[in-house]
C-alpha cells in the first residue's frame, strides 16, 4: 500500500522541479538546463501523519524533466516535452499513458520552463503576499486553474520564490498545491547547478550521481519503446 501511495504522492506534486522562472511578471529564467533537490510533504485523508519524501530533478526546457525520489523509496517519473512519460523502479521501465499523467506532463514542463502562453492559458496568477510582510527577498503568488481539466485535480498553487533582483547561491522555492480532495502537498525545492543550457544533455544529466543513465536516456526518446 505504502508504495502505491508514493506513486501518487510524486503525481500530485504537479510543480515539483522548482518553479525558478517565476517573477511577478512571469518572466522565464535565463537558463535552460539545471537541476537540484525537493523535500515533499503530503497529508492523505486517513493518515495522522504526513507523508514525506526527498529525491532530487533534472530539467531541459527542450527534453523534459526527470523526477526522482529517493527516500524514503527509490521511484523516478520521466516527462517529456513530447508528450511521452515514463515511471522506471528497480531499473523497469514502464510507459505511462493515462490522462492524469498526460497532463502532469504538460503542467511539470510548463510551469518549469517558464512558458508565459501556458502560464496566462491555465492559471489566474496574482500577488499572494500576506499583508504583514514586507515586499523584500521573497515573491509570493497564487496559480487558481482556469480550465476545467485542472480544476478537477487541483484547487490552487501558492509559491513563495527569490526576488530576482536578489542573488543568491541556492535558489529556494517553496510550493503548496491545494488538490480537489482538499490535501496538501507541500515542496521545499532547491536548484543546485545551472548548465549554461548545455548542448549535451544526456552528459549533463548523467553527471548527476542519483539519475541513473537509463533515466537521463529516457529523455530522448522519441518514439516507443
Amino acid at each position: 500500500m505504502l508504495r502505491g501511495v508514493q506513486i501518487l504522492t510524486i503525481a500530485c506534486c504537479l510543480s515539483g522541479p522548482a518553479l525558478y522562472a517565476y517573477e511577478l511578471d512571469l518572466r522565464p529564467s535565463p537558463t535552460c538546463v539545471f537541476s537540484g533537490s525537493f523535500a515533499q510533504s503530503k497529508t492523505l485523508t486517513g493518515l495522522s501523519a504526513p507523508l514525506e519524501s526527498s529525491g532530487v530533478f533534472f530539467y531541459d526546457c527542450s527534453r523534459g524533466v526527470v523526477w526522482k525520489t529517493t527516500a524514503p523509496l527509490m521511484e523516478t517519473l520521466v516527462l517529456t516535452r513530447n508528450g511521452q512519460s515514463f515511471k522506471v523502479e528497480d531499473a523497469r521501465v514502464t510507459a505511462l499513458f493515462t490522462r492524469h499523467i498526460k497532463l502532469l506532463g504538460e503542467l511539470m514542463n510548463g510551469l518549469i520552463g517558464g512558458n508565459q502562453d501556458y502560464i496566462t492559458e491555465h492559471f489566474d496568477v496574482s500577488d499572494n503576499a500576506p499583508e504583514t510582510i514586507t515586499p523584500g527577498k521573497l515573491n509570493h503568488l497564487l496559480l487558481v486553474p482556469k480550465n476545467r481539466r485542472l480544476k478537477r485535480a487541483l484547487q490552487r498553487i501558492e509559491l513563495i520564490l527569490p526576488n530576482s533582483e536578489i542573488l543568491v547561491d541556492n535558489e529556494v522555492v517553496n510550493i503548496s498545491m491545494l488538490d480537489r480532495n482538499r490535501q496538501w502537498t507541500r515542496i521545499t525545492s532547491t536548484k543546485l547547478v545551472d548548465f549554461d543550457d548545455a548542448e549535451n544533455t544526456i552528459a549533463a544529466c548523467d553527471g548527476l550521481s542519483s539519475i541513473t543513465a537509463q533515466e537521463c536516456a529516457l529523455l530522448h526518446v522519441s518514439g516507443e519503446l
